[in-house]
């Protein structure tokens, strides 16, 4: 899906990178608890030995080991001839702005910059058993709640708020070329109420479960043509919509210091359903008819895992990842249908069920199936600058016309994929500063042989 104004289209996908060097919590707060590599459990039990532990010492005559996410560290950099201290964070309590922009050349679409910002913020108490996760970027919001304190048994009441209110509009594209006649506003508030399980695993860091939820969503999917809307546009009706949704999550994964996939696997899955209330034949001539998406079904997972030989030191890191998507029938339409796009990854526990495609604009492929394999090397130059080459491939099915160009459908199986390269650092005002470059043969955009190059550049700051 192609928007016009770039700025709001990427405001979704802002928060890639918000999990950076969180400040250090006041040593007079008492409210906010110190994250640990101990179990539940075991946190009345803080010795000597367990709190040298959470201290990676890096000097030139020592084995050398990757600092880990919110440990304290102090040690000598032999390249920089520099004595350095990094006291210990809170994981649990992050609040973080991110800020960036897209760049391609020659420009998809109407795009040659797209821009991007939006707001983190996440926090935990009464022992980590209440947890608040917001991505907020004024029309497009994710805002989760999850209450377990009034039980030992690892149930929690879950509560959700999303919305997608764009205030222009935004039309189809087809074999790449954007399609005027097919603009409309539309957009959804949706709520959610459920209840689910929650446990912590090994290694014991604040993002460390299994856990799952059952809920319901229910929601308002709204729709409003345009002068550009062609005469055989069939918009739909503004209408109530119910959805039930299962989400499973499964994080033994440790980060770095970066806060970047080090050692470890994550995976997941969402289960839909879905019914629209009030409903008709909609899109060019009809083409998505009433009994076919008034209810709809879909399923995604996802698995990744980090880590290297043995033979090799900590500093070389390999990283894999596997994402899948389907729908059970032909019962997607453009409203209903996943996107994949590009944009900043994030390794934050539920940042790794979405699946950037380096290169790719935000949002840009609106498809039924999809089955992506992703690969990246990471090289730690430095213990807070890491290289990365990393790519994606797999097959899609997306939307094409029919023979005649009269309807539309979700029925054109194609491969997209790029390779590309990267740099995350820290960066001035403790920030972090992520750059990446893709070079596009034509996989992703244009005609197949043809150059393409996109560089992406996100700074995120944590207060």
């Amino acid at each position: 899906m192609l928007h016009k104004f770039s700025l709001c289209t990427c405001l979704l996908l802002g928060w890639g990178v918000f999990f950076v060097y969180a400040q250090e919590p006041s040593a007079n707060d008492p409210n906010k608890a110190k994250t640990t590599n101990t179990p539940p459990s075991a946190t009345a039990q803080k010795s000597d030995s367990t709190a040298r532990d959470k201290t990676a010492i890096l000097a030139p005559d020592d084995e050398y080991h990757t600092p880990r996410a919110g440990q304290k560290l102090h040690g000598y950099v032999p390249l920089l001839g520099l004595d350095f201290e990094v006291p210990e964070r809170d994981r649990s309590n992050v609040t973080a702005v991110s800020l960036g922009a897209a760049i391609y050349t020659p420009k998809v679409g109407d795009n040659a910059v797209i821009p991007f910002a939006a707001l983190y913020y996440t926090d935990s108490w009464a022992e980590h058993r209440s947890r608040i996760r917001m991505i907020l970027a004024g029309v497009v919001n994710f805002i989760d709640f999850f209450e377990g304190s009034w039980n030992d048994a690892g149930i929690e009441f879950a509560a959700s708020f999303e919305n997608y209110t764009l205030p222009i509009p935004s039309s189809l594209e087809i074999e790449k070329k954007p399609l005027e006649d097919s603009e409309i506003y539309w957009g959804y508030v949706r709520a959610g109420l459920g209840l689910g399980w929650r446990t912590r695993i090994t290694p014991w860091q604040v993002d460390n479960n299994v856990a799952f939820y059952f809920m319901y969503e229910p929601g308002v999917l709204y729709f409003r043509s345009t002068s550009n809307t062609a005469d055989n546009y069939i918009v739909p009706k503004t209408t109530f919509e119910d959805r039930l949704h299962f989400r499973l999550r499964v994080d033994a994964m440790e980060r770095n210091i970066m806060e970047l996939r080090h050692d470890g696997w994550a995976g997941g899955f969402d289960g839909i359903y879905g019914y629209r209330h009030r409903w008709k034949d909609h899109d060019f001539n009809g083409s998505f008819k009433e009994d076919d998406t008034q209810t709809y079904y879909y399923v995604s997972g996802y698995l990744t895992w980090a880590g290297g030989p043995s033979f090799l030191s900590e500093r070389h890191r390999f990283i894999v990842s596997l994402y899948g998507g389907a729908t059970i029938g032909d019962d997607l339409d453009r409203y209903s249908a996943p996107r994949l796009g590009g944009g900043p990854g994030g390794d934050e526990s539920e940042a790794l069920s979405r699946s950037p495609i380096p290169g790719a604009r935000f949002d840009e492929f609106v498809v039924s199936n999809f089955l992506l394999g992703g690969i990246e090397y990471r090289f730690e130059l430095l213990f807070f600058m890491y290289l990365h080459i990393k790519g994606m491939i797999g097959p899609v099915r997306r939307m094409e016309f029919d023979a005649n160009e009269h309807e539309v459908s979700l029925s054109k199986n194609e491969w997209v994929g790029s390779i590309g390269a990267a740099l995350t650092t820290g960066f001035v005002w403790d920030s972090q500063l992520y750059i990446e470059y893709v070079h596009d043969r034509g996989l992703l955009h244009g005609e197949k042989r043809t150059d393409g190059h996109n560089v992406l550049i996100s700074w995120s700051k944590a207060f």
